[in-house]
């Protein structure tokens, strides 16, 4: 799943490319899910029983239940996830959005309502955001007390953070050569690598008013889901 030039931009080694290989395959033959996103549907799936006194087993059994009833939670789904969008999109309590779509959500800049959902989901789109800080302002502003950003960002654990570009001004400004992920016969604007995150992320998501559960999977160092709760206070 990794090619050569993004292997060497970031400077990777043989056992983190393919652990990063590992989280970006392992598709489902059925659902067309990959590992980091089946992981993100378990969290979810935890976190929904938990709080609801349920025994939920996959995402196609949970859009059943909230196609019979009218749920007490609200989820946002920003960005489709691979192999779980299908089941989302049949749910009245899920609001999804797509970059570049008719139905588009900016995360410096959310266009919902403050306190508005139980659970903001993203998957490998927040190193594509120029202001990461911005944008975990944002999701803690939507979410409602206790509410919980579930997500994956790919990180170098044993690294610190990496500020590949930036924007000033309306324009980008490149800090290291411009990087991308997707094709490598693209480049995408909206695949821009603006920040390499390494272990130091943990903290700079607590700054921003979370608690910071790390959800690890497979044996692999490098396939994390992050769950993000939103904490009561925002320290300043």
């Amino acid at each position: 799943m990794l090619w050569d030039q993004l292997k060497t931009d970031w400077d990777l080694s043989d056992d983190l490319q393919r652990q990063l290989d590992q989280r970006e395959s392992a598709t489902c033959q059925r659902c067309h899910s990959i590992a980091r996103t089946r992981g993100i549907g378990a969290i979810l799936l935890e976190s929904i029983n938990r709080r609801c006194g349920l025994d939920i087993k996959t995402v196609v059994e949970l859009a059943h239940y909230a196609g019979r009833i009218e749920v007490s939670f609200r989820i946002a789904e920003i960005n489709a996830l691979p192999g779980l969008h299908a089941q989302f999109s049949k749910m009245r309590c899920v609001s999804c959005s797509e970059y570049g779509s008719a139905v588009s959500e900016d995360l410096m800049a959310l266009s919902y309502a403050d306190e508005t959902f139980d659970y903001v989901l993203t998957s490998d789109t927040l190193e594509h955001v120029p202001d990461f800080d911005k944008a975990l302002q944002e999701i803690r502003r939507v979410l409602k007390p206790g509410g919980a950003h579930i997500f994956t960002i790919p990180v170098i654990w044993e690294r610190e953070t990496r500020q590949r570009a930036s924007v000033e001004d309306g324009e980008v400004v490149y800090l290291l050569p411009p990087s991308y992920h997707g094709s490598p016969d693209t480049d995408a604007g909206d695949l821009l690598v603006f920040n390499e995150f390494g272990g130091d992320v943990v903290e700079r998501i607590e700054a921003a008013g979370f608690r910071v559960a790390l959800h690890r999977f497979d044996h692999n160092p490098l396939h994390v889901v992050l769950a993000a709760e939103k904490s009561e206070t925002l320290d300043v």
